[in-house]
């Protein structure tokens, strides 16, 4: 859970530019982070 939480806060850093499409792909992010993650 802390992995996908730091990558979650890069990708924030990375679309402040962006701020609607962050928070549509934030909540996809949260799921397709942890599973991605999960399988390495």
């Amino acid at each position: 859970m802390r992995r996908c939480e730091k990558r979650e806060e890069e990708t924030k850093n990375v679309k402040r530019e962006n701020k609607e499409d962050e928070i549509k792909q934030k909540k996809r992010w949260r799921k397709s982070a942890c599973r991605i993650l999960r399988s390495f």
